[in-house]
């Protein structure tokens, strides 16, 4: 399968955003030239995204003297569109020797979400006292925080086609799906974040919101997009073969920190007309 990438810049609702992508996919009869295909869409994107942290600074177990601390932490983010968001479809035929169509889809509209964020922070300072042989530990007393659950709204929900460069199945990691490539595999880069900070003293690892999320796009998901009718929808979504849940890196410390995600995601796409 070739793969090829293309950017260019679309202005919706006064806001502009990046869009464009190349996607193989073999022509629908053998010898026969696909002829271009573009036509309005309206779509709706639900997600979900849930990632578990946690890291340690000193040693518990360590010389009685010092400092240590224990973090765990979850950010929980689920959330869609509110009402149609309203872009485009244009599916190129292929250049000549090229059998490749080049696939341009893009969506923009308001969204919201819901924010759920918990923290826990456990420490001590240990100590020996002067002439003392004892080793005497005071806990530790985390400052205060506004971790919680707050509920937001967003006037730039979107997608755009890009491209992720994917491990094997079973090898997923959470920065698989974050990280543009100039070609690899195609994805829709799905974005629903607060036009703003919502936390000011709640501590986060991973990945704060939903920002640049791959959902997978698949040969077939072009053909049935080729081939929708006016009125007709399609579902691309995110399976559980597609490395929904995992790690968030590759190359995390052995000991110390962990990180672990969960991730859903789906795109309706109608056709207008």
């Amino acid at each position: 399968m070739r793969l090829r990438i293309t950017i260019g810049v679309v202005a919706a609702a006064g806001v502009v955003a990046l869009s464009g992508a190349s996607v193989s996919a073999a022509p629908a009869t053998s010898g026969a030239t696909p002829r271009r295909i573009a036509y309005p869409i309206e779509a709706e994107l639900g997600i979900g995204l849930t990632v578990k942290w946690s890291f340690d600074e000193g040693d518990r177990n360590g010389p009685c003297v010092g400092q240590w601390r224990h973090y765990e932490g979850t950010n929980e983010v689920n959330g869609g569109s509110v009402g149609k968001m309203r872009g485009g479809l244009e599916i190129n035929p292929p250049a000549r020797f090229i059998v490749d169509q080049k696939l341009n889809i893009w969506a923009l509209g308001r969204g919201r979400g819901v924010a759920e964020r918990r923290l826990t922070v456990t420490g001590g300072t240990k100590t020996v006292p002067p002439g003392g042989t004892n080793c005497n530990e005071e806990a530790y007393v985390p400052p205060p925080n506004d971790c919680g659950t707050k509920a937001y709204s967003t006037k730039v929900a979107q997608f755009r086609p890009e491209y992720r460069k994917l491990p094997l199945i079973g090898r997923f990691r959470l920065e698989d799906w974050l990280t543009p490539r100039l070609q690899g595999n195609p994805v829709l880069s799905i974005t629903l974040q607060p036009m703003g900070p919502l936390f000011r003293a709640c501590e986060v690892r991973g990945l704060e919101f939903p920002t640049s999320i791959g959902l997978p796009l698949l040969p077939r998901d072009i053909r049935k997009l080729r081939a929708l009718k006016a009125g007709e929808r399609y579902r691309v979504a995110m399976g559980e073969d597609d490395g929904w849940k995992g790690k968030c890196a590759h190359n995390e410390p052995a000991t110390g920190i962990t990180c672990t995600f969960t991730l859903e995601a789906h795109i309706d796409i109608r056709r207008v007309s």
